[in-house]
């Protein structure tokens, strides 16, 4: 069970951001902090279950390239 929702690495990642949206296509997190986690709440208040989309992209140290990975998360409570 997680109570969060983020990336874990140990490599410091560059040009780094995540964005989270709910399937009306609101953004509900944004972060451009590779430790920040999504406790999916929005605005403070707990969102409803379901299924969230995100998109996330940066770039691993000493490469060029820009790597953006796209999945959902569902929430439960």
């Amino acid at each position: 069970m997680n109570n969060t929702f983020g990336v874990i690495t140990e490599n410091v990642l560059e040009h780094y951001s995540m964005f989270i949206y709910n399937r009306g296509g609101e953004l509900v997190f944004y972060s451009t902090d590779q430790n920040a986690k999504w406790d999916g709440k929005f605005k403070g208040k707990y969102c409803t279950e379901g299924v969230y989309i995100y998109s996330c992209t940066y770039r691993r140290p000493n490469t060029t390239d820009i790597v953006t990975r796209k999945g959902n998360v569902i929430l439960i409570r």
